[in-house]
C-alpha cells in the first residue's frame, strides 16, 4: 500500500549555539497545534519562529530537523515519518 505524504507545511525553527566536538542534548516536543517546545539539555526554550497550518486529516507527515552552521550550512538533516490516526 502506497501513502503520499500530506502538503501542509506548519514550520517553527530555533537558532542554538553548541561547542563543537561536544554532545548536546535537543529535544523538541510538539502537538501539531500550537505547543512547540526546545529542550537543550533539559531546559525548556520556546521557538524563534513558527507559522503555517497544523496538518489537516490523517496522513503520513514528514518531520525535519535541519543542523546549521554558523553561516546557514547544513551539516546534518534528519527526517521521521508520522502517521497521524484515530
Amino acid at each position: 500500500m502506497r501513502q503520499a505524504l500530506s502538503r501542509d507545511r506548519a514550520h517553527f525553527s530555533k537558532r542554538l549555539k553548541a561547542q563543537p566536538g561536544v554532545a548536546t542534548r535537543v529535544e523538541i516536543e510538539y502537538d501539531w497545534n500550537a505547543r512547540v517546545v526546545f529542550l537543550v539539555e533539559n531546559t525548556p526554550h520556546t521557538p524563534d519562529e513558527m507559522g503555517g497550518a497544523p496538518p489537516e486529516g490523517l496522513a503520513r507527515y514528514a518531520v525535519s530537523a535541519t543542523l546549521l552552521d554558523a553561516r546557514g550550512n547544513r551539516l546534518d538533516l534528519l527526517t521521521v515519518y508520522q502517521e497521524l490516526v484515530p
